[in-house]
C-alpha cells in the first residue's frame, strides 16, 4: 500500500508493514516541523516495531531529544516481549 493511501497532510509517515503478508504492520505518523531520525539498530525480527528519535522545538531544558516507539506482538509470549523490552534502551 502506498504512502499516499494511509498518509495524512502535514504529517511524516514511518511504516514497517510485515513481508510475508499484505496486511499488518505498525506505523508513526510525525508532524512535519518535528526533526526525527528512525533508530534501526533497535529492530528486532521477532516483532513488529518502530523507534523514532524526536527533537521537537520546545522540550525541558535538561533534554535534548525524546524516544518514542510503537510494538505490535501478535505471537510472542508475554515473557519474550518482557524480555525484549527489557533488554533494549
Amino acid at each position: 500500500m502506498h504512502d499516499n493511501i494511509v498518509g495524512f497532510k502535514g504529517f511524516n509517515i514511518i511504516r514497517t508493514d510485515r513481508t510475508d503478508s499484505i496486511h499488518e504492520g505498525v506505523c508513526i505518523y510525525i508532524n512535519n516541523p518535528i526533526n526525527f531520525t528512525v533508530l534501526k539498530d533497535l529492530k528486532d525480527p521477532s516483532f513488529e516495531t518502530i523507534r523514532v528519535k524526536l527533537r521537537p522545538a520546545r522540550l525541558p531544558r535538561s533534554y535534548s531529544s525524546m524516544v518514542v516507539g510503537t510494538l505490535y506482538h501478535s505471537r510472542a509470549s508475554d515473557l519474550e516481549l518482557m524480555e525484549y523490552l527489557s533488554t533494549t534502551e
